[in-house]
């Protein structure tokens, strides 16, 4: 079972439906408690497109596909970021690390994300973090992509 599916099995709460039934513009749209995924995309897309709508679930209200309004621009950025760190949290990367990921590429591997995704998630986290943050007793450089275990040598 990859990581799309295991994804909707944790959100069966919330109807997620595959049609090609959306405009080309569009990979996914959230509209009142439905979520609508292209299904011509590829497994790791629909991974990557879910995590946006299920952050749209979380935070938006209304119609905000014209964001030429800038509450509207504000909220689906907003869902973006969110949607990067519900597919890949911090907790995920350290994990990674532990299995062996050794870079960008086998983290795509191992996460069922394409590369380019890892990029845009890795950039969020610098915005958000910095050059590096901690989680747990990991330090997690973004670029390059790093982590290291924190050993007290007292």
């Amino acid at each position: 079972m990859n990581r799309y599916e295991k994804t909707l099995i944790n959100n069966e709460h919330i109807v997620i439906k595959e049609t090609n039934h959306l405009p080309k513009n569009l990979k996914g749209l959230y509209v009142d408690g439905l979520i609508l995924l292209k299904d011509s995309l590829s497994e790791k897309e629909k991974l990557e497109v879910l995590g946006e709508e299920l952050a749209h679930h979380d935070i938006s209200y209304g119609d905000i596909l014209d964001t030429n309004e800038l509450w509207k621009w504000k909220l689906e950025h907003k869902a973006r970021r969110l949607g990067f760190e519900k597919i890949i949290p911090l907790k995920s990367i350290v994990q990674a690390y532990k299995f062996g990921v050794q870079n960008k590429f086998e983290l795509s591997n191992y996460l069922d994300v394409s590369e380019g995704y890892i990029d845009e998630t890795l950039s969020h986290y610098q915005q958000k973090y910095g050059l590096s943050t901690w989680y747990e007793h990991y330090l997690i450089k973004f670029n390059p992509l790093q982590v290291y275990e924190y050993h007290d040598i007292n």
